[in-house]
Formats: C-alpha cells, structure tokens, sequence
C-alpha cells in the first residue's frame, strides 16, 4: 500500500464510526431496552465520537501539510464543510417542532447555531447550552473550536509545545472550574494527538516510542490523571456522567491510538472486512448530524404501520442512508460550488 491508499483504511474507520452512533440512537431509540444484556453492544457511541476527535486532528493536519492556506481560506473551507448540513439538521428539528405543536426553544436553538452546545446538563457541569433536540451534535461544537486554535496553534514554530501548554492550563483551570471554555481546550488534546499522528505519519516517524512521548506522555497523560483523580472526589452517578464519562473518553482516546498503532504493525489485517465501509464514508457526516431528525420524523411512521421489525428496522436504516447521501453528495456540494464561484 502506498500512503495515499492506506488512507483508506481511516475513510472505512470513518464511515464505520458514523454508521454505529447512527445504530446506537436507532436501537435504543426503538428496539432495545438500555438495561438488556444486548444493549452492550451499543454502549460506546461516545467512544466513537472521540475517534472522531482523532481522526478529524490527523486529516486536517495532513491535509495542511499538502496544501497549506492562510486563516480566510482555511476557514472558509472549514465552515462550508461543518454548517450546511448542520443548518439542515437544525432546520429538520424546527419543521417537526411546527407540525407537533412543539414550543422552539430560542436560546437552545441561538446557542447550538453559535456551536456552544454540549451534551445534557444534567451529564456534565458548565454547559452554556444543550443540543437542540439532537443529542449528536454536542461534539460539533468541541470540533467546530478546534478548527478555530488549528491554525493559530500551528503558526509557531513549535507548536506542539503551545498546544502543550494551553492543555495543561485548561486542564488545570477545568479541574478548578468545570465549565464549557476549559472543557473544550481540555479536549483539544485529543484533537491534537490526531495532529501529531499525521506529522509523525508523513516524517515516517511513526513508532512506538514517539506515540508514547510526544502524545500519550506529553499530550494526554496530564488530563487523562486530572480526569482521573477528579472521578475520586466527585459522587458516582453513572458511566455516562460527568467526571466518568471523561475517563471513558480519555482513556478511548489512548487505546485507539495504540490500537491503530498495532493495526498498522500488522499490516491491516482483516481490512477487507470493513473495506465496504468506505462507501458511507462519503456522506458519514451527514448520517452523524440528519439520523436523530430523520429517526424522529420517519421512525414513528414505519414503526405504526409496519409490523415485522426486521423490515422496520431496514426501511429506516435505507432512508437515513438516502437522504444523508443526498443532503451530503449532492445538496452540500452544490452549495460549495455556489459559494467557491
């Protein structure tokens, strides 16, 4: 494989992990029961959102690294690519709230299109706003604030070191103060790690010895311990509430890296199991942020008129694939193109 073909293998990671949130919300949405034994096996969406984190970090960085542009172009790439399809998803959330005579929450609806938006209040502290009727976005604006630092933190010259440093500070400051700022800067470190893996991909410097000290030791180790020691003097809620959902989150962080580090060693073995994937990973963007609309809109009418769960179950999954292809491939492109003119 050559560098650009293996590069497949992170677009059938990508399609994959846009495809399980997707299940995830499906199947506890309508199908299973989230204290069933089965219910395991869709437990970890939010481990593939911070394989999102991941991923995004080392494709904008090794993009960078091909064709680097200055902070407007780069921007404006960043915002066509994140806000279309966003938009669409807020605005599937309004028509539905219009025809159930549902009230719009306006500050929630504002908040989420400034992307200060994160999971539910009552999961973690310092939340400026919820998602609006939409759990998956909360990560959007985590990703949306990360693009912003890029290319500040990139123009130094050493700039593993400041992104270092404003982790650390964040870290320490979150710890102190649990608010939604230092939360997101406190996450910057998985973005980051992503960064320094496509650096460390493109210099053919990619060991063993380097992930473990330039990114787990310099980049993830401090907040990962903070995380830590903060689930100590916090009362234990759930697995999926603050503090302990940030030590899923770092601790996931660690074992993709080394995961893909020893998937690597051995040559992508059992690739060709997930190589359809990569056919969704075209549009996965858009099967992340449409499926929660389009499972509220159309998921009560099959489910009422359709009786065999089986045929429920493929009916819905084809029609978030179709129109998350449609609002991606072809809408999104064409709004591009518009705007590129």
């Amino acid at each position: 494989m050559n560098m650009e073909k293996k590069l497949n293998v992170l677009e059938a990671v990508r399609g994959g992990a846009a495809l399980y949130v997707f299940l995830v919300h499906f199947m506890f949405m309508y199908f299973i029961d989230r204290t069933s034994l089965f219910s395991i096996l869709f437990s970890f969406g939010q481990e593939a959102v911070i394989l999102f984190f991941l991923m995004s970090g080392f494709v904008i960085q090794y993009s960078y690294i091909k064709n680097k542009s200055n902070f407007k172009t780069y921007f404006k790439k960043r915002f066509f690519r994140i806000y279309p399809l966003f938009l669409i998803a807020i605005l599937m959330v309004v028509i539905n709230n219009i025809i159930e005579g549902i009230k719009i929450d306006y500050k929630t609806l504002f908040g989420n299109l400034l992307m200060l938006q994160d999971a539910a209040f009552f999961l973690k502290p310092g939340i400026i706003v919820d998602t609006f009727e939409n759990s998956a976005l909360w990560s959007l604006s985590y990703e949306w604030w990360f693009y912003m630092l890029f290319i500040p933190v990139s123009s130094f010259k050493n700039k593993n070191q400041v992104a270092t440093l404003i982790i650390v500070i964040s870290t320490i400051l979150y710890f102190i103060y649990p608010i939604q700022l230092f939360r997101w800067l406190t996450y910057f470190s998985i973005w980051w790690s992503g960064v320094i893996l496509a650096d460390l991909y493109v210099l053919n410097q990619l060991n063993l010895k380097n992930i473990l000290k330039k990114i787990v030791l310099s980049v993830l180790l401090f907040p990962t311990l903070s995380v830590i020691f903060k689930s100590f003097q916090e009362p234990f809620v759930s697995i999926g509430f603050y503090p302990i959902i940030e030590v899923r989150h770092f601790f996931s962080a660690i074992f993709f890296i080394m995961l893909a580090f020893i998937w690597r060693k051995k040559k992508w073995m059992g690739y060709n199991f997930f190589k359809p994937l990569e056919s969704i990973a075209p549009f996965s963007y858009g099967i992340y942020v449409l499926h929660i609309p389009i499972i509220t809109i159309f998921g009560s009418i099959v489910i009422n008129h359709i009786k065999y769960i089986l045929i429920q179950f493929t009916l819905i999954t084809l029609i978030v694939l179709l129109i998350a292809y449609f609002f991606e491939i072809k809408i999104q492109k064409k709004i591009i193109n518009y705007f590129s003119r």
